[in-house]
Order: structure tokens, then sequence, then C-alpha cells
């Protein structure tokens, strides 16, 4: 098999309002298929996964939750979908626990002696990395086993789901990235916090790099986007940390240019980076971390 990488993680990418859907849920809710797809012929709910990472960006939103391929495959079986021709060719694999070998149009596929795109060899996996792997999984799945979640960059000339009127085409990963931490923040949802927990090792942080960038991508959007005016008089600890609480709540759900007014009650950058660092302390329940200066 050419083009061959080995698979350790898998990957749901969205646009910002079903990743918001998702959080709220605590889980990534499966859906009946509607494309083209032999699967529309059942009543079965899939979520979708994929090994791939664009480097072009992805058509399917900014938003990505990564989940580790073992946990994931856990006593599951396999079945061939089937290959689409697409622009990039996809191959698709369900994974699920139950036994289909009544649906006719399934093949029951083993990684372990199949020479198809997806391969177990002595305890490692595989998967060819030329093509789209789509991997199509049978229920729900809970967030406690996302190990990732952060901004992506969206495709600039495509959308799946928006076609050419999609907003996000143009926003960049650092930016979506800090509007759903703040939409996590400020919400108090903690769906995330084990993933977001993970350190990086050889790192001296508290908490995993994403939050780093996520707060390094709010400060960018409520601070320098848009020459943020720090013309207020609120420089007290009680006061400011509700201002920027609910700055956040304004820029996780999408509305930046009203998070950007309401921060400018602060008296300076200096207040802000206090109360910024006071709600993330807050939210993982800790009192070490502190901004990337």
């Amino acid at each position: 098999m050419n083009n061959v990488s080995q698979l350790v993680e898998v990957h749901h990418v969205v646009h910002p309002p079903a990743a918001r859907a998702i959080l709220d849920h605590g889980s990534i809710r499966a859906g009946i298929v509607h494309d083209e797809s032999r699967m529309n012929q059942t009543r079965h709910a899939v979520i979708w996964l994929s090994a791939n990472q664009w480097q072009h960006g992805s058509l399917y939103g900014t938003v990505q939750f990564t989940f580790p391929w073992l946990q994931l495959i856990a006593g599951k079986h396999f079945y061939w979908v089937e290959a689409i021709r697409y622009q990039n060719p996809a191959y698709r694999i369900l994974i699920t626990d139950k036994d289909l070998g009544s649906l006719k149009f399934l093949t029951p596929y083993d990684p372990s002696v199949d020479r198809g795109p997806l391969r177990e060899r002595n305890g490692n996996w595989y998967w060819n990395s030329r093509d789209t792997s789509e991997f199509m999984v049978d229920g729900d799945l809970d967030l406690s086993h996302c190990i990732e979640f952060k901004g992506v960059q969206h495709k600039r000339n495509g959308c799946r789901l928006y076609g050419p009127g999609c907003s996000e085409r143009n926003n960049s990963a650092f930016v979506t990235g800090g509007r759903m931490l703040a939409y996590l923040l400020a919400s108090g949802n903690h769906a995330l916090d084990p993933a977001l927990r993970i350190q990086t090792e050889g790192l001296s942080r508290s908490l995993s790099p994403s939050v780093d960038q996520g707060v390094s991508g709010i400060w960018f959007d409520l601070v320098t986007a848009d020459a943020a005016r720090f013309d207020g008089e609120v420089r007290q600890r009680e006061r400011s940390v509700p201002i920027v609480r609910g700055a956040l709540a304004l820029l996780g759900a999408g509305r930046p240019y009203e998070a950007r007014e309401l921060v400018a009650q602060l008296n300076d950058e200096t207040v802000f980076r206090a109360a910024l660092t006071a709600i993330v302390n807050d939210h993982f329940g800790i009192d070490d971390w502190r901004l990337i200066s």
C-alpha cells in the first residue's frame, strides 16, 4: 500500500454552531446518512471521523475534535461500505459493535488480513493517506473520549455544508480556536476539561497548548484585531471579571464587535489580561496558569 501513514487518532470537523451544540450535548450525536452512500438505505445513525489533516483547509468546518483510534475501535466490527469518486477519492468503512451481516451491501472487513486502505499489523494500525478516509462510527461519541479540541483552517474555495456563502472560509484557525474557548469559559461548560488539561511533555505549562493558543486567539480578537480602545474607568477585579466574562460570551456566540465594545469599559490592557487569567484559572480550578507574554 502506497502513501501509508500510521493511524493514531481521528478527527471530527464542524462549523462553530454545530460545535457549540456538541459542547452543550456533551457528545457528538449520530445522524442518519443522507448523501449518495449505500448507508442511506438503512436507518443506522453514524458520526463521521477521518484521519486526514488538510494542508489547504477542511471542507467541513473550522472546529476539530480529536479522538484516540485504539480506544474508539476496541471490540468493534469493521465493514467496507464503498469508495466515492470525489475529486479526492474517498473510502468509507463502518465501525460498529453490531453484527450487520444481514446487510448484503456491506462487506465484512478484517484489517489484519484484508489488503485495503485500513490495515492492522502486529498491533499497529495504518491508513492510506493519499485518499480521504471516512470512518462511519455507529452511534454517539461522548466528549469524555476527546483528546484535543482546536480551531482549524477552512478550505478557502469550498464548503461542503454552506457552499460559497460560508462565512467561516476566511477566518483563521487561531481566531476560531479563541472563539470556541471563549464559549467554554463564558458558559462554564466543562465537557472538554480532561482534553484541555492534557499537557505536552517538555513544556512547563499547567494546561494544554490548545488553551494557550485559544487564549492568544481571544487576546488577538479582543485587543488587537480592531484596535481595541481601553478608555473606561474599570480597574477593580470584582467589576473587570464579569465584564470580560460577558465579552467572552459575546465572542463565543460570534459577536466580536459587541465583545470589543464591552471590554472598552476597562481602564487598560493590564486589567483585561488579569481578568482573563482569573477566568481561566477559575474554570479549571487551578491558580498557577498565566498568559504567555
